[in-house]
């Protein structure tokens, strides 16, 4: 499921993007690498005001972005009995983290190996800043444990504010014509 979509901007370009999801108007693209490679998830060490330091690193990066629609989402974080609570209403940004539940919906589980192989590419266990060693997804845990996904295609959990070896992989929205 490759999709080739470029863009002239300032700092990055898109040359091959992952397909997420396709529904009728919408198609949603993972890029097939970290736009950051290491960042914490919040700087805050609890996970009730979501991945603000990754949003907002991410939101700096993509800021210069040209055909790319800004687009408007909802903030969601996972509450300890499955259920969601809105954090914020972000609007008009050009990119997002992907959630546990796409992941999910792309069959990643929780424990090894269950990923997708095209979702882990240019990520490694050699850990350095052309190929980190995972990214974070938007979802947390619990208390101060957010949801990431590495190079062995693990679907797994880390303090939120570790920045060791985690980076973002940018998420985009392009609504179909």
């Amino acid at each position: 499921n490759l999709s080739q979509i470029s863009w002239s901007g300032h700092l990055h370009r898109f040359i091959y993007t992952l397909v997420v999801s396709d529904t009728e108007d919408k198609v949603t693209l993972i890029m097939d690498k970290n736009l950051i490679s290491f960042v914490a998830w919040s700087d805050f060490n609890i996970v009730s005001n979501g991945p603000d330091t990754a949003l907002k690193t991410l939101e700096i990066a993509t800021k210069e972005w040209t055909n790319v629609s800004s687009f408007n989402y909802e903030l969601l974080i996972l509450n300890v009995d499955n259920t969601t609570s809105s954090i914020a209403m972000k609007t008009n940004v050009k990119a997002r983290l992907l959630t546990k539940n796409e992941a999910l919906n792309l069959s990643c589980v929780g424990g090894r190996n269950f990923c997708p192989s095209w979702l882990v590419t240019n990520l490694s266990i050699d850990n350095t800043e052309k190929l980190p060693f995972g990214f974070w997804l938007s979802t947390a845990v619990r208390q101060n444990v957010a949801w990431y996904i590495n190079y062995s295609k693990d679907l797994n959990g880390s303090t939120v504010y570790y920045l060791g070896q985690l980076g973002v992989r940018s998420v985009i929205e392009l609504y179909k014509i």
